[in-house]
C-alpha cells in the first residue's frame, strides 16, 4: 500500500467522525471553539505566522484535514465550512468568496469567507471565523453585493486602498490537495 493510499484511507475515517451540526450558530460555535487561524506546509508543519513567500510552501487543506488538525487558513475554514453546509443544511444555498483589497500588483490583502441563505427567503448572511475583529454571523443583507460590501468595509480597517478584486470560488475544484499557487490560479487571481 503507497502512502497517497494510506493517507485516502486515514481521511475517509476522519471525515466520517466529522460531527454532524444542526443549524449554521452550532457550526460556528464549534469552528469558533476549535479551529486556529494558520498554515500547514506540504510537509504538515503547522505555521501560525504568514511571511511574502509563505504561499510557495503552503499545501491546501482538504476539509478532512481542517477538522484532524484544527487549523486553517481563510481559504480552508471557508472550504471547511461550505462542506458542512453542503452536507448539513440541504435548505441553504451557500457562495465562497475570494476578494483582494489591492494596494499595487505585488501586494494584495487576501481574504476568503462563506455566504449563505435559505433557499426559500431573502436575505444572505456572513459567516466568519478567521477574520477575527469580525468574528460571528452578520446579516442579513438584501443582496450578495451588499454583504460583499460590508466585508470590503471591514477589510478598509486594515488597509486603506479603496480598490478590490472579488470572484466566487466553485467548491467542486477544492476536493484535491493543492499548492498555493494552483489555489491562486484556480481563483484566478490576477497577480500571481
Amino acid at each position: 500500500m503507497n502512502n497517497f493510499h494510506k493517507v485516502s484511507l486515514l481521511l475517509e475515517k476522519v471525515k466520517d467522525s466529522i460531527p454532524q451540526f444542526k443549524d449554521p450558530k452550532e457550526l460556528f460555535n464549534w469552528i469558533s471553539d476549535n479551529l486556529k487561524y494558520g498554515w500547514m506546509d506540504k510537509n504538515y508543519k503547522k505555521y501560525n505566522t504568514f511571511g511574502k513567500t509563505w504561499w510557495k510552501h503552503y499545501s491546501l487543506l482538504l476539509p478532512e484535514e481542517v477538522y484532524k488538525y484544527k487549523i486553517g487558513t481563510c481559504f480552508e475554514q471557508t472550504i471547511f465550512a461550505n462542506y458542512i453546509f453542503n452536507r448539513d443544511f440541504p435548505k441553504l444555498e451557500t457562495k465562497m468568496i475570494f476578494i483582494a483589497q489591492m494596494e499595487n500588483k505585488k501586494e494584495a490583502n487576501t481574504h476568503t469567507f462563506l455566504l449563505y441563505k435559505y433557499k426559500d427567503k431573502t436575505g444572505w448572511w456572513w459567516f466568519e471565523n478567521a477574520f477575527h475583529q469580525f468574528k460571528g454571523i452578520r446579516g442579513p443583507f438584501s443582496t450578495t453585493g451588499n454583504a460583499i460590501d460590508s466585508v470590503k468595509k471591514a477589510m478598509k480597517t486594515i488597509r486603506k486602498s479603496d480598490k478590490f478584486w472579488v470572484t466566487e470560488m466553485n467548491s467542486k475544484l477544492f476536493q484535491k490537495k493543492l499548492t498555493g499557487k494552483e489555489f491562486y490560479s484556480i481563483v484566478k487571481y490576477p497577480y500571481m
